[in-house]
């Protein structure tokens, strides 16, 4: 999905920080996941809980893309 380096972090639509690397798996196959590694700011820290997700996002027509988190529910810790 063309992640990389620099591409932007959001929680709920705000800016939060940005992709820092792009892990690959050491075999493909069943189980084999790339891992995307982020930083973000540390005032979100206490807002991401352990049900949240992330989903890749185009932003407009260009092709450029964000990750978008949804950060779960404060029930799930």
């Amino acid at each position: 999905h063309d992640i990389r380096p620099g591409t932007p972090v959001r929680v709920r639509g705000v800016d939060a920080g940005q992709v820092v690397g792009v892990d690959y798996p050491d075999h493909d196959g069943p189980g084999a996941a790339v891992a995307v590694r982020l930083r973000l700011d540390p005032r979100f820290a206490g807002r991401l809980y352990a049900d949240g997700s992330a989903r890749v996002h185009p932003t407009g027509l260009l092709g450029g893309k964000v990750i978008a988190v949804d950060p779960g529910t404060p029930a799930a810790g």
